[in-house]
């Protein structure tokens, strides 16, 4: 894999991971409320496993980062990022397909209230993926400036396309909640 994606996925990976432990230390008492909900585990488990969960977080997403100076870091970053991404999917399809589509996901800013539903599976296959990319070979090469502005153009897009992605996702699950409800 050329470097300049790698580290472009990288970073992206970083960032998303950085900032969901972020957003789940801001409201721990709301992200404990929420992994509850999905009922995939005993409650006497909960609170541990939702500090296990953001500490993974913090290390998987500061991993990647030290990744660029230390390469074993990179196949230890992008193995935990595929990890989890496959246990929090796992979480969403299961409840899918109890048909509880009404839980908040618990990704992203825990003020936003994202109820789960298919496209988050979609959303989630891409991310594991773009994790398990990284654990591919990278191709040895000098980084140019041109490397550096299309990396900062990638990632500006990614972030872009996170975003649009997370407000279509929450709008389509409310959509479709509010006509089952009608």
């Amino acid at each position: 894999m050329d470097p300049a994606l790698a580290l472009t996925l990288r970073l992206a990976l970083s960032a998303l991971f950085l900032a969901a432990a972020y957003h789940k230390t801001r409201d721990i008492a709301r992200f404990r409320a929420i992994l509850s909900a999905y009922r995939v585990m005993p409650e006497r488990i909960v609170v541990p496993i939702a500090r296990v969960l953001i500490a993974c977080e913090l290390i998987v997403g500061s991993a990647f980062l030290i990744g660029e100076f230390q390469a074993g870091f990179q196949q230890f970053a992008a193995s935990g990022a595929v990890a989890l991404l496959v246990a929090y999917t796992a979480g969403i399809a299961v409840n899918l397909l109890r048909g509880r589509r009404e839980i908040d996901c618990g990704c992203g800013d825990l003020t936003r209230n994202q109820p789960i539903g298919p496209l988050l599976l979609f959303r989630n296959a891409v991310l594991i993926v773009a994790a398990a990319v990284l654990l591919t070979t990278t191709t040895a090469r000098t980084l140019t400036w041109l490397d550096g502005a299309t990396v900062f153009g990638a990632f500006s897009c990614i972030a872009l396309l996170w975003s649009a992605a997370s407000i279509l996702t929450t709008v389509t699950a409310r959509t479709t909640r509010q006509r089952v409800h009608s």
